[in-house]
């Protein structure tokens, strides 16, 4: 089921500032973005040892809570629609249609040529509308998974210096 498949993105975080419904986390770039095809490829600096996000606080977490992070709800099976299932489906169409026409019109290549056609004008849809989702898709918070006491300190000794370091803390 690709709801449980692990998203490429990092996961676990620390909510360092919170700025109206969003919120400011702080996340140890490690074991997931290590995995991440954005990070293998350059794409980001997922292979820094932080990373500081700003996502759409939807649990409603405080300041030094640990969040689960995550994609909106629907945006990874859309990227999978977009990028792998429509070009195969496109794929197989433009041969089949290829081969029926060709078979009426005796042209012996066509499925092929067809096949090439419909994939290529189905590729360049998908890019496009998968650059346009990611720009209007954001992060979310999906679930609090450690909630901070109030006056505790849940930074720990990087976080701090991090913090220090930028004048947040």
């Amino acid at each position: 089921m690709i709801r449980d498949m692990k998203a490429s993105i990092p996961e676990d975080g620390t909510v360092i500032r919170i700025e109206g419904e969003n919120a400011v986390v702080f996340i140890k770039g490690e074991e997931s973005c290590k995995g991440c095809g954005a990070a293998q490829m350059g794409l980001c600096k997922g292979g820094m040892s932080t990373l500081i996000l700003t996502v759409r606080n939807t649990a409603g977490a405080g300041v030094g809570d640990t969040v689960k992070v995550g994609f909106e709800q629907g945006v990874q099976t859309r990227g999978y629609l977009l990028v792998y299932i429509f070009p195969l489906i496109s794929l197989i169409a433009g041969a089949f249609a290829g081969n029926v026409i060709g078979k009426y019109l005796d042209i012996k290549q066509l499925d092929v040529i067809l096949a090439f056609v419909s994939l290529s004008v189905t590729l360049f849809y998908s890019f496009r509308r998968l650059k346009k989702l990611d720009s209007l898709s954001r992060m979310v918070i999906e679930r609090i998974v450690f909630r901070n006491a109030p006056g505790g300190d849940a930074f720990s000794d990087e976080e701090r210096k991090y913090l220090r370091y930028t004048g947040r803390y």
